[in-house]
């Protein structure tokens, strides 16, 4: 089974994550800022899992497929 974590917000994403890294539900996967480099929101992972892939483009549209999260039982 797989997750798509998807953006709340439109803004520019960030994170230190990448394909291949285990996550547990909860974990603080990155966060998002607006165009100015202000806060916006955090973005956590759903799922206890491991991660299949991550959008590499940082400018972010509402709804946009962040990660991919392959879970793990």
């Amino acid at each position: 089974q797989r997750t798509t974590v998807e953006s709340e917000h439109t803004g520019f994403f960030y994170s230190d994550f990448t394909s291949g890294d285990y996550v547990k539900k909860g974990l603080k996967l990155g966060y998002i800022t607006d165009l100015f480099g202000n806060y916006i929101s955090d973005v956590f992972s759903p799922v206890d899992g491991v991660i299949l892939y991550k959008i590499f483009n940082p400018p972010v549209e509402k709804g946009t497929g962040l990660f991919n999260i392959g879970h793990i039982n």
